[in-house]
Formats: structure tokens, sequence, C-alpha cells
């Protein structure tokens, strides 16, 4: 039977969870900026979960800057020593750490690490990592695909919120100055800050993902954890929606309006199971239900897990009673933890003997605790009696001492252990590498220009080689074919029919998204590079990807310019200085979801919170990205990146006319001085 795993981010949450049937719970641990539980808090939570046959799993998933690591490593450290069962992370470099930090830690790959592929797959069990999070936005055929690669336990979330694009992509909240999705501050208040026209007010507001009729099914598939998500909610929601997939394991179908009740404790734009079925038939809402303020639904829930123990333990019970002898019982756990008493005296039966059926129906009567009576083993002369309440006293006691056995934190020794790699700071200006997005931005005065690199999307080869072919022939320029930010294992021939044509072409450079992209790629023979979304956040990230050999990685957008100075470049590193940031790279056809009209480009504009129109543009697959209303513009401050210890600065262009191309590459080589009226600096 698959497992059921809760993540929760309150000690009230924990409570709630265990006590409505979570086998394994995963707490966000508090390293600021990230809300979640203390360490005290933590400990805590420990020991209840430990007296309940429960794991618990310390939760850092998100990408800590370089000086930021060292708190989130000393933090799991000291969760380990207060009892988890292990780290969830996505973060590589923190993975590298916990690693070498942890040897004995179990270590799972969290949602942030994006496990869309059987790639991403091999690549994570890499990492040394113990189970997997298969990512959300993977459908039915591509999870069969990936639990066929897979070597170590998978899970898979089948309850929960959903993202406006591809988990541990999104850099929406970042633009927009309201948190961070990498950093784990990500706030869901952000999505009433955007527009789309008069049909959509909340264009990024999405239902929750809703498997709850797939279970079975992928029980059957051999995912060996399902998950619901109960993080940034009530306590009461939590204890609800894990009851209701507890039942779900067992092949138990939720009571009449139970999902109605979920929703108005925690309401929701609807529910949507279209990333497993492929059904995308949603749109986005024009307002969000309010939460309900009913204090007799909340208490009544709330009872559900204040008022009682889920009974999972089991106990076993071996008793002998001889006549003028005390009543002497051994109580032992799973763990083997044992307990024993002798108490009482037993008497002559007057009328009847006292039989093993009584002493075992009174050692089965464990209501109210987390053990359940697994058997009772028992030796009984004949012709004795022994009074009820001596044997429930005696019962009470001896379970009252196992659960103080089982508080008790295993001993455990770890030490936090920053990875220690340098890398050459270089000396020289960085080079100037250009993207563009049609052939129409292959101008004569680019290819005059000769940037050492130029990037061009895989999926729009076909129809752009001659276009290209000029790029490829001359002498000091690179053509780095950049893959789609997601690729599914059913896409994979598609994409390697593309990148046979690449080859054809003369192309031996690609740009992956991600490192399972990475390691299908260099099998192929091509020099790769590394994109922001490959999780460049530190210098610990940077060490851990060094070992992929990527010929140069992009830094995150999200970092600033201290912290790019300080940083050790153990690999070439590359930074985006113009344009606009792809800001949600949406799993779903989002000109849909927003419009309501088929179709793949949006045109009826979505705008930010200062009235920027946000572009919508086609991506591979039927989706699309969105990018930011404000271009980054840095022509105006070179001096913040030029001795920065970068091997490149990238000119990113999305929308922008031949013209613009030309003006903008001249301007940042210092060939021209005409600057922007409106442009934006960004994080950096």
């Amino acid at each position: 039977m698959a497992k059921l795993i809760s993540y929760v981010d309150t000690p009230e949450a924990v409570s709630a969870a265990v006590q409505s049937g979570a086998d394994e719970i995963y707490v966000t641990i508090a390293v600021p900026p990230v809300a979640g539980v203390s360490l005290g808090d933590f400990a805590g939570a420990a020991r209840f979960c430990r007296v309940r046959g429960v794991k618990i799993y310390a939760m850092l998933d998100f990408f800590p800057k370089s000086d930021a690591l060292g708190e989130a490593l000393n933090a799991a450290v000291e969760a380990w020593k207060a009892g988890a069962d292990g780290v969830v992370a996505s973060d590589p470099g923190l993975i590298l750490a916990l690693r070498r930090s942890l040897p004995d830690a179990s270590i799972f790959g969290g949602r942030l690490l994006n496990v869309h592929s059987s790639g991403c797959m091999l690549v994570a069990s890499a990492m040394g990592l113990h189970r997997i999070s298969i990512a959300s936005e993977v459908g039915r055929e591509d999870i069969k695909s990936m639990l066929s690669a897979a070597m170590v336990e998978t899970e898979v979330i089948v309850h929960g919120p959903m993202k406006p694009g591809f988990e541990g992509l999104n850099l929406l909240a970042a633009v927009s100055g309201l948190g961070s999705e990498r950093r784990g501050t990500s706030s869901r208040a952000l999505y009433g800050d955007f527009t789309a026209g008069a049909r959509a007010a909340k264009p990024f507001v999405m239902p929750d993902i809703c498997l709850f009729s797939h279970i079975s099914e992928l029980i059957s598939l051999g995912v060996g954890c399902i998950s619901v998500d109960c993080r940034g909610r009530r306590p009461e929601y939590a204890a609800m929606l894990t009851g209701i997939y507890r039942r779900a394991v067992s092949g138990v179908a939720p009571a009449e309006g139970e999902f109605e009740l979920l929703g108005k404790i925690e309401p929701a734009v609807g529910l949507f199971d279209g990333y497993y079925t492929g059904r995308f038939n949603i749109s986005a809402p024009t307002d969000i239900p309010a939460k309900s303020e009913d204090p007799q639904l909340l208490n009544e829930v709330r009872k559900s897990y204040l008022r009682r123990e889920f009974q999972r333990v089991p106990v076993y019970f071996t008793a002998s009673v001889e006549l003028g002898g005390p009543l002497k019982l051994t109580a032992e756990d799973d763990l083997g933890n044992s307990a024993y008493i002798e108490t009482g005296s037993a008497v002559p039966a007057f009328s009847e003997d006292f039989t093993q059926v009584a002493l075992q129906t009174e050692l089965y009567k464990t209501g109210g605790t987390p053990f359940l009576c697994s058997g009772v083993k028992c030796a009984i002369q004949r012709g004795t009696y022994l009074h009820q309440s001596i044997i429930a006293e005696a019962r009470d006691k001896l379970l009252e001492e196992l659960m103080v056995k089982r508080e008790e934190a295993p001993a455990r020794h770890g030490a936090a252990v920053l990875p220690k790699e340098r890398g050459d700071k270089l000396t020289e200006p960085p080079l100037l590498t250009v993207s563009v997005q049609s052939r129409a931005q292959l101008t004569a005065r680019l290819l005059e220009l000769a940037p050492p690199v130029i990037y061009f999307p895989l999926e729009k080869l076909k129809g752009s080689a001659s276009a290209l072919a000029p790029f490829v022939e001359k002498e000091g320029i690179s053509v780095c074919v950049s893959l789609p930010a997601v690729i599914f294992d059913s896409e994979r021939a598609e994409i390697a029919e593309m990148l046979k044509y690449a080859r054809s072409l003369g192309i031996n450079e690609a740009l992956a998204a991600s490192f399972g992209q990475a390691l299908g790629l260099k099998k192929l023979g091509f020099t790769v590079r590394g994109d922001f979304t490959i999780g460049a956040d530190s210098e610990a990230s940077l060490t851990a990807l060094s070992s992929l050999h990527f010929a140069s990685v992009a830094l995150s957008p999200e970092l600033t310019s201290e912290e790019i100075s300080a940083m050790q470049k153990l690999s070439p590193a590359e930074l985006i200085v113009y344009g606009r940031l792809p800001v949600v790279q949406s799993a779903v056809p989002f000109a849909r979801y927003v419009t309501g009209v088929e179709g793949n480009e949006l045109t009826i504009g979505i705008e930010d919170e200062n009235g920027y129109p946000m572009p919508v543009i086609p991506a591979f697959g039927g989706r699309n990205t969105v990018y930011s209303g404000k271009k980054l513009y840095l022509a105006t401050r070179e001096h913040e990146y030029i001795a920065s210890g970068l091997w490149g600065v990238r000119l990113s262009f999305t929308t922008e006319s031949p013209d613009e191309v030309d003006a903008v590459c001249e301007r940042y080589l210092d060939l021209g001085r005409n600057d922007p009226p409106v442009y934006w600096r960004g994080l950096y």
C-alpha cells in the first residue's frame, strides 16, 4: 500500500494530519525569510510523531543563496539531531552539502526540483536522493515512463495548490517584488495585482490539483507515496484533506458533500486533474471565494483531531496469572521497546474461571491511545479470578511507559560541512552573448557584430535554416540551440529529431533548461550550456553542477550584484543583462485559460501591477511562456557586472523588432548611446 504524506507548516497542522491518518509528515522549517516551524517546535512535533509511529521529515524546499546556505544546513543538522527521519531539499548545492553533513540521513528531492522526465529522475538518483517527487505537471503516460526508469522511491502530489507554471521555474513573485517561489516566500496574494482584459481579472489564480479519482491507478502503477499539500492553509483543512485521502488509499469513497466542506474551510476556484488526464478544460476566474468563518464547522473538524488518537502502533501483550500471585504483564511495540509490570493478586474463582478470553478482551481495549493491540499471549491457571480494573490499570501503565520510551530521540551525529571548492575568478571583461526568438531577429548587423554565442530556439530551426546559415558558417560565432523549459518523456522522440536536424546544420552546442536535459545532450555529443533554470543560485549550486561539466551556466536573475561578484565561479558563469524575463513557463495552454478562446497566443494582453504589458508567447508542446512587463536594462550600469568574474553576459530578445535588436546590441558594445526612456535594472 502506498504511503500517505501530508505537507504542513505549523505545529497544529502536524497534529491534525497525524491524527487524520498520515503515514509521514513533511514539515517546513523556518529559515528566514522562509516561514515555517521553529527548531524547538519541530523537536516537539518529532516527539509527537515518533510516539505515534509516523515519520517526520524536515523540509528545506527552497534555493538558498550563498550567505543563507550555512543557516539552512545548520537547521537541517539540528532537525536531524532532534529526531527527523530525513531532509527534503531541491537545491543541488544544498543536497550536496546535506550528503556530506548527514551521511546517514535520508535525503529526498523536493517539488522545486521539477523532476518531469526520466532524464531528470536519473540525475536526481545520481545526486544520492532516496525519494523523488514527480512534478505535478506530468501526465499519466509520462508517469508510467518515469516509473519504469525509477531507481528510487517515487512520490506524486495528488491534492494541493496548482501554480501558474512549472514549479521551480516561476519568477512572477520575484519580479513583482512580492516574494520568491525559489526562496520559499511566494505569496498567493500577488495574483490579485494582475489583469487580463475584462474577462479575467485573476489570470494567475489556478484551481487546486485533485487526483482523488486516480488514486487506485497511481498505486497500481507503482507510485510509492501519494502526497497532499496543506501548507499555508488551516489545520482544520489539513485534518479533513488528510482524512479524505487516508480513506481513498484504502479504497473508500468520500462521504457526500465532503469536498464541498473542504472548499468552505479553504476555498479553491476549482479542482483540476488535467495534468494527469490531458484535459485542460478550465478558465481563469474573475474572483476568489472567501474562506468560511463558520465557528461550528471549524470546531467540529478540530474535535476530530484534538479528541482522538489514530491507532496505528502495534503492541503485543504477554500475560501470566497464577492463583495467589500477581498479574505479570509485558507489552512490546514495533520498535522493540518493552514495559513490564506485576500487579494485583489472583483469587479463587467462585462462579467461573477468569478465562483467557476475558483477559484478551480487556487488553485489546487500547482506544484513546496511539496503540493497536496486535496480539495477546497468556498463561492462566484454572480456577483463578482477577478483577477487570486491575488489568485495565496495568494495561494503561504499560502503554504510558511505552509512550515515554518512544518519545526519546535516537542518538545521532552530524555537523554542517560547507563546500570548499574554489574556482578561478576571471579578470577579463565578460563576452556578450545574444538570445533571439525568431529568424527576423537574425539581422545582418548582428552577423557583423559577431557575438561569440547566439542562442536560438530548437523548435524554430525548421524554416530558419537559411537565416541561421551565415551565423553557423562565420568564424568566431557559435550557434547554440536552446531547449524548451520542460521536455516530457512523450516528447523526447520529437526533440531527438530536432537535435538531429540541428547537427545536420553544423550546430553542436545546446542550452539545457534542466539537468535531465543536460545528461541527454551530452550522450548525443553536444557541448552543453546551462540556462538559469538549471539551479545556479549559490556557490554550492555551481559546485554541484560542475560535475556535469557545463561549458557555461547562467546565474539566477534573483541574485544581487554583490552576491554575483562575491561568488566563486567553479563553472563559467553567464548573466542576463537585457530583456524580458520569463516569469511563468506555463504547463497549460495559458492563452486559452485566460481568454477562454482556442489559440496559443494571447492578444488581449496581460498587464502587471504598473500597467506594463506582459507578452504571452507560444512555447513548445502547445504551452505558453509569460514574460515580464518591464525590460531588464543594465547598459548604463555595466560597472556592476563587468568586474564580477563572469564569463558572459546575455542579451535576451523576445518581441523586439530587428531594428531594436541592432540598437541594443550596439549600445551594449558601446557603439551607440540611445538608452530607452523607461527601463528596469532587475533584482541585481
